[in-house]
């Protein structure tokens, strides 16, 4: 017994003053370290005036199955490491010693072939500033002792490839509830934040099979910085709560009324005090919980922005998760009066949210684009492929379609380059049509060149541009595009190379068959006479023809002429009305989609000057778009070009969108930064000035 008493005290000297003492930044700061084939030792020590060592931390740790396998060398620069790891708070952006019994970085500083975990500890020890000192084994003999009895046990997962975890990694790792023996008694000063921060995970710290389940498992390493440097600020700021309550203008008259001090204070803020309590030197508000009640925390306005984030932004707390669900969380836990008002607005006006989740109002309505008075004034012009490539080395289809007569031309093409399509506007659509007003086409390369400039300035015409990700402003094309793609599949079965052959059928049987927009077939409105099919040969109407020969014989020579003449002329003035009936059933067509598209599309218009975020798929190379934001920003109107589409620029000058349709946007709640909080409110009561009755003012003074 006596045997045990003695060797407990001598455990407690070892963890107590003046053995044990806090760290001091004036005092000179060593790092003990030693190594051995169970385990690795590390002490954080200072030098005091007396030059005598003062013990600030132990840290000590068996080795994994891995790093049993180690080279004595590199068991010692493994204790260096995670010495420095262990103790990085204390030592990053100060000189310190290493002292040690090995040459062990001089082994690595000299060697030149050293394999990738030698070049991790190489890299992460230059970020510190050292001296290396050696001393001898029975010299140092503390860290040898921790070496040889190692207090934390590593699961066989946790090996050595893991070198840039941070602290918080660190001692997490190392907490597990049958290896730690302080693990129900209270930690150390710098280890109790990072542990209430992750009271959650602690639970799951649990042994299955004789393995430990480690609370590294569980953890983001990357994020757990953000995470604890929030939790310590909260903490620190809780720590002062009580007098931050008492700092409030509104809560210091509630806490004086509470401990008895009722002079000067109005009625309403006497009932109001009935409400709160008064716990620890704490105020706290009672709340009605289902049928019980409880206490929860009274917030100060100086402390709202730092609660609402760590119970919004922070991954263990908050989530980013909506209004309702934030309010309720906030609710069960803290009070203030404006609690409503400012989860709403801290939500609404958060960036990652506004980043990330989907946006419900549509804007944008429908502006349909004019067919046009003629056959081809306006067209549109567009490019399908990369498809197979056929024998005669055709990879792509150059189309034009019509916004009047919907008749479009295509054509099977090698290249797609700007001379290639010059060239088939030219010699296809120009020559064997017409010269256009109007071309539409979307913002590939190809159709910004030069060359289509001059030939659209050559024609005195205008070349207008379909909005970025937006294919609906050329909805014309796109559908049609979709259309000869789907008939070319149909007769496409076995040699899909071949499409090439079949493409001049399949445009011929577009052209000549009913259109809904314009209720008559592209043919006829662009030649003037109905295509003669090959089943035409077949089921012709043989008297009619018998007849037009019969009257024909009877008429002379001079009545022959004046029949041919009016015959043209009935066929120009049927073709002018029947391109007249074709505009105006396309515009009937386009008002009739347009009352179905913006059915359940807002009126909302941006101004110059307006913060916003654009939809704007950026493609990263060997990553999905599924787990990135999908808005980015925020942008700046910088032009209106109209109600729907808009020239933006980044805030920080990196992207310049010369147009976006307003589908694609979003508006952009900023949180002001400059205020001290955009969320306190001020409590001073308006000053109201007194006025008479004007019934008592005419009695008093007299009416005037």
């Amino acid at each position: 017994a006596e045997e045990k008493k003695a060797f407990d005290e001598l455990k407690k000297s070892l963890c107590t003053a003046p053995i044990l003492s806090f760290f001091d930044e004036n005092l000179k700061t060593q790092l003990h370290t030693d190594a051995s084939r169970k385990g690795i030792g590390a002490v954080l020590i200072q030098i005091d005036e007396k030059d005598s060592e003062i013990v600030i931390a132990y840290y000590s740790r068996t080795l994994c199955s891995a790093e049993k396998n180690y080279s004595g060398i590199e068991l010692e620069l493994l204790a260096i490491v995670n010495g420095i790891k262990r103790f990085h708070t204390y030592l990053l952006g100060r000189k310190f010693e290493i002292i040690t019994d090995s040459s062990s970085l001089t082994y690595l500083m000299r060697v030149k072939d050293i394999n990738s975990k030698l070049s991790r500890w190489a890299i992460f020890l230059q970020e510190y500033d050292f001296i290396l000192k050696h001393r001898k084994g029975e010299e140092n003999a503390l860290c040898d002792f921790l070496s040889r009895n190692p207090f934390f046990k590593v699961c066989e997962r946790h090996n050595s490839s893991n070198t840039f975890l941070n602290e918080s990694d660190e001692i997490l790792s190392n907490y597990c509830v049958k290896c730690d023996p302080y693990e129900k008694s209270k930690p150390t000063t710098d280890q109790s934040e990072i542990i209430n921060e992750s009271t959650a995970l602690k639970e799951c710290c649990i042994l299955e099979n004789d393995e430990f389940i480690l609370l590294s498992d569980f953890q983001i390493p990357k994020l757990d910085q953000v995470q604890i440097l929030l939790t310590e600020t909260i903490l620190d700021k809780l720590n002062e709560i009580a007098k931050l309550q008492y700092e409030d203008k509104y809560y210091k008259h509630i806490i004086d009324i509470l401990k008895g001090n009722h002079k000067g204070k109005n009625k309403a803020l006497r009932k109001s005090a009935y409400n709160y309590e008064i716990r620890n030197e704490k105020l706290y508000r009672v709340v009605a919980c289902g049928n019980d009640f409880k206490n929860v925390l009274v917030v100060p306005n100086a402390l709202i922005p730092e609660i609402l984030c760590i119970m919004h932004d922070c991954l263990m707390n908050g989530g980013h998760l909506g209004i309702r669900k934030t309010f309720e969380r906030v609710k069960q836990r803290f009070y203030w009066r404006t609690m409503m008002k400012d989860v709403v607005r801290w939500v609404t006006s958060c960036k990652v949210c506004q980043q990330v989740k989907h946006y419900k109002n549509k804007s944008g309505k429908l502006m349909p684009i004019p067919p046009g008075d003629r056959p081809f004034s306006q067209i549109g012009l567009d490019v399908i492929g990369m498809l197979p490539t056929t024998a005669r080395g055709n990879r792509f289809i150059i189309v034009v379609i019509c916004y009047l007569t919907k008749y479009a031309i295509t054509k099977a093409v090698k290249q797609i380059t700007a001379r290639d399509i010059a060239d088939f506007l030219m010699k296809d659509v120009i020559l064997q049509y017409s010269a256009f007003d109007i071309l539409i086409s979307d913002n590939g390369l190809n159709f910004r060149s030069e060359i289509i400039k001059e030939l659209v300035s050559l024609m005195k015409a205008k070349h207008r541009f379909t909005t970025t990700y937006k294919p609906s402003t050329a909805g014309l094309v796109e559908r049609f595009n979709r259309q000869i793609i789907q008939l070319l599949k149909s007769y496409l079965s076995e040699d899909v190379r071949e499409w090439d052959v079949l493409l001049p059928y399949v445009t011929h049987m577009y052209n000549v068959s009913y259109h809904a927009s314009t209720k008559s077939n592209p043919f006829y409105l662009t030649r003037g006479y109905f295509a003669k099919l090959p089943i035409d040969m077949y089921i012709e109407d043989q008297s009619r023809v018998n007849k037009d020969q019969s009257v024909g014989s009877q008429n002379s020579e001079n009545n022959l002429q004046t029949c041919k003449n009016q015959f043209v002329y009935e066929i120009s003035i049927n073709l002018q009305k029947a391109r007249e009936i074709a505009k105006k059933n396309i515009e009937n067509a386009q008002s009739n989609y347009k009352k179905y598209y913006d059915s359940d599309k807002n009126t909302k218009e941006f101004e110059i000057g307006e913060k916003c975020l654009v939809h704007y798929p950026i493609q990263r190379i060997g990553y999905g778009n599924k787990l990135y934001p999908k808005w980015i920003g925020p942008f700046t109107i910088v032009h209106k070009i109209n109600s729907l589409v808009y020239e933006v620029e980044a805030d920080d000058g990196k992207m310049y969108l010369d147009r976006i349709h307003i589908s694609k946007m979003k508006p952009y709640v900023e949180r002001n930064k400059n205020d001290a909080s955009t969320l306190k409110q001020n409590n001073d009561r308006p000053k109201r000035t007194k006025q008479l009755p004007k019934y008592l003012f005419d009695y008093y003074l007299g009416s005037k």
